[in-house]
């Protein structure tokens, strides 16, 4: 999930927020490795790798090279294959962006569904975040808005987020990373509604790295976006 390059608003018939448990705060949150299965505690850690790797210039984790998609002032899009399979394709993009927020307003924006559906509408239609496990990791569940005029309707995702700080030599960065996960891994995963609901495989998500600033005092942002999912 990273930043649309469209900014709208969501409309007033489609649902602000999940129907969901409410999340339990900060204060509320449990060890990490009390809760959560080693196995997904590994997976998540295999994430964060794969999407370090991914975001190399030349070529993505599996060795595949990226095959530049787009490239216009701000952003470019790259697409490449992943070995063994025939249909899907690994996409990455690059934005740079000028806001004028720190580390955590931005981190704040990314993560707030509230906040997400109001500038960034056109991908994300509705989200909650259902349960905190501390250490910066969450369960999330969130909407795709359709594409494609209707053509593609809207996805649900439930997902392991994993959020860690990363130090650059402009400053202070972070990555976020994404992996579904179902009832049979974790308990309190709900079941599926009437949305399709699609997968999303590890090394998928989000680093945004600072660049310093605009002449008129904005924070520059570079923002990675890594997408692997399966929306059928």
């Amino acid at each position: 999930l990273g930043p649309s390059s469209t900014k709208s608003t969501l409309p007033a018939e489609s649902p602000a927020v999940l129907q969901s448990p409410a999340a339990s705060s900060p204060s509320e949150s449990v060890s990490l490795k009390a809760t959560l299965p080693k196995a997904l505690l590994s997976e998540l850690d295999l994430s964060f790798q794969l999407l370090e790797q991914h975001l190399r210039p030349d070529q993505n984790a599996g060795g595949a090279p990226w095959e530049l998609k787009t490239s216009v002032p701000d952003i470019e899009i790259w697409s490449s294959a992943i070995p063994g399979e025939k249909k899907r394709r690994l996409w990455k993009s690059r934005t740079v962006v000028s806001m004028a927020c720190s580390p955590a307003t931005l981190m704040d924006q990314l993560n707030d569904f509230k906040k997400r559906v109001q500038w960034d509408g056109s991908t994300i239609a509705a989200g909650a975040t259902l349960q905190d496990f501390g250490d910066g990791v969450d369960l999330v569940r969130y909407l795709t808005a359709p594409q494609a005029g209707g053509a593609v309707t809207s996805r649900e995702f439930v997902c392991i987020r994993g959020q860690r700080e990363q130090l650059t030599s402009q400053g202070e960065g972070f990555v976020s990373v994404f992996i579904s996960v179902t009832p049979d891994q974790l308990s309190c995963v709900p079941p599926a509604g009437k949305e399709i609901r699609g997968r999303v495989h590890a090394g998928s998500g989000t680093c945004c790295r600072p660049l310093g600033t605009t002449a008129d005092g904005q924070a520059l942002w570079e923002v990675f976006l890594v997408d692997n999912r399966e929306i059928d």
